[in-house]
């Protein structure tokens, strides 16, 4: 946790390039430290610099509209391939897709070449 006032650790130069090991305990590379500095407006109480702030960092966005289907309609095979099922005339289908982003509960997806997912589709949640 970092106070007011405290200095964010930054990475050191001659380390570029370097593999560091994720929070998780990976190191895959898929996250990496990022230097963050949070300023208080002047004016405000020293009083709260003892309480708690949420911070929310971008960390991507989607350009332009996409196709998104809630979380959990998204699953992954034994094979890691993702899908989603659709209900197509009655019957349901699966649907092979490449999974984006996801916020709010929602994952952004496109479907593979073939797949039977389009805007409107109703798709089954929680198989």
């Amino acid at each position: 946790m970092v106070a007011l006032g405290d200095d964010v650790p930054k990475d050191d130069p001659a380390d570029a390039g370097k593999q560091r090991e994720t929070s998780d305990g990976g190191s895959d590379g898929a996250s990496a430290p990022v230097p963050v500095r949070i300023s208080v407006p002047a004016g405000t109480p020293a009083k709260n610099a003892a309480e708690s702030a949420k911070v929310t960092i971008e960390v991507g966005s989607s350009e332009g509209e996409v196709l998104a289907v809630p979380l959990a309609a998204l699953h992954t095979s034994a094979g890691g391939k993702a899908r989603v099922q659709v209900v197509c005339g009655g019957e349901v289908v699966d649907a092979a897709v490449e999974a984006g982003l996801s916020a709010d509960g929602q994952v952004e997806v496109t479907p593979s070449s073939g797949a039977a997912l389009k805007p409107g589709d109703q798709v089954v949640i929680g198989w």
